[in-house]
Formats: C-alpha cells, structure tokens, sequence
C-alpha cells in the first residue's frame, strides 16, 4: 500500500476534526476492476470490455475475502462488464446487492478503443499524437475528450457520495475514473503527466467531506499478494 503523499486537502491518518463531524462524512472506496484480457495484451478497453482472465477472477475472489472481513454499507458499480463481475464477486460474500452506474464507466475512446500502442502508433500517427499531447480538449473520433470525461464523472461520485453521509461505500469502477479523483486531490491539471501506479483490483480510499476529497490510502494490493505469487494464473 502507498501511503498518501503529503498536500493540501489530504488526510493520510484519516482522522476526524471538529470542524467534519461523523455524520458528515462519507468513506468511499474506489477500486479498478480486476484483470481483463485486454489489459493484458495493453489493448484500450474504453467504452468496449473483455474478460477477466483467470488472474482477474482470482483478483475479484481475493477482493471479496477482503471486504468481507470489513463490508461497507453500499456497493456501487460502473455498469460495464469488467467492473461489475468484480463488484458481484464481493457483493456476493458480503451479502450486499450492486448498484449499477452508467456514469461510472471509462473514458470513450473512439475509434482508438480495441489497439494497443503499438498499433496505434502505426495506424494512426496523427491520432497518437494527438493522445500524446495530453491535451484535455482532445475529442477521439467517436469518443470523449478527458474534459467532457471529468464532467462526466465527478458529480457522479459526489452525488453518490453525498447520498450516504456516514457511511462506507465500495464503488467498482475503472482506472481513468480512479486517477480523476486522485488528481482532483492532489489540484493536478488535466495535462499533467501520470505520476501514480493504478493497479487492477487495488484498493485506494478516500473521505468526502464538506464538498471536498480527502485522500486516506493509496494503492493497496496487499489482498493481492497470494494471487499475483501464482504462476498457473497467468
């Protein structure tokens, strides 16, 4: 597990003031989806889906045994096939039902969605280009610019998360929804390059508090340990 760097608006022990009372606070649990095939071919999923591989499913049961020793109140879920086998696997032990969000879904990529780097580099110089510029405002054809992703994708979470002040919620989503709260935590602009590892099935917790993300943990893959050691998974 990575511990929370330190910076305005993080919170790393996760302790209460008196100025955030409990009841006024939602502990939210962002996890990415276990691991699909395509990711293991670096394939860009998107909007599209692939399935777990036999390491995915081992990810989503070592998930669940972790949960289940701490359940939250609610579990909610990106609607896309990925995201919500992994939910259902922890649901199921926990004895929780899923909720599905079609907000919660990865970034459209357009016609880019299905290639890896290599073939985008090849068949789509200018395209790849384009996505190399990190430009926020970049709309792939038939896709979603990072901008209208965010619009997208924060006022989901923070709906949800202001639906259910002093609970703890689980929500199963995808890598690029993930990174949007870490960079809304951290004030890190649209273009700033990735400087964080987001690993399938880890876990990063956050508080809502008062209109504002509070980062608690970041990239717990402990759960995961006896399952990445297993060589017949991969």
């Amino acid at each position: 597990m990575t511990a929370a760097p330190s910076a305005s608006g993080l919170d790393p022990q996760g302790s209460q003031s008196a100025v955030d009372p409990h009841d006024h606070m939602t502990w939210v649990t962002l996890v990415r989806h276990a691991e699909t095939e395509w990711n293991r071919e670096g394939r860009m999923q998107g909007d599209q889906d692939s399935p777990l591989t036999p390491r995915g499913l081992a990810q989503a049961q070592a998930l669940a045994a972790a949960f289940a020793l701490d359940p939250p109140s609610h579990i909610y879920s990106s609607d896309q096939g990925r995201a919500l086998l992994t939910a259902h696997t922890v649901a199921q032990r926990c004895g929780l039902a899923v909720k599905p969000d079609r907000r919660l879904r990865e970034r459209h990529y357009g016609d880019l969605q299905g290639l890896t780097w290599h073939e985008l580099r090849g068949q789509h110089p200018d395209l790849h280009a384009r996505f190399q510029s990190r430009d926020p405002d970049f709309v792939p054809p038939g896709g979603e610019s990072t901008r209208d992703f965010q619009a997208r994708v924060m006022p989901a979470l923070e709906a949800i998360a202001s639906a259910h002040h002093g609970e703890r919620l689980l929500i199963m989503t995808h890598g690029g929804v993930v990174g949007l709260v870490y960079r809304q935590v951290l004030s890190m602009p649209l273009d700033a390059r990735r400087d964080y590892r987001l690993d399938n099935a880890s876990i990063n917790r956050f508080r809502w508090a008062q209109g504002h993300w509070h980062l608690l943990a970041w990239g717990d893959t402990g759960h995961l340990d006896a399952v990445q050691g297993r060589d017949d998974l991969v």
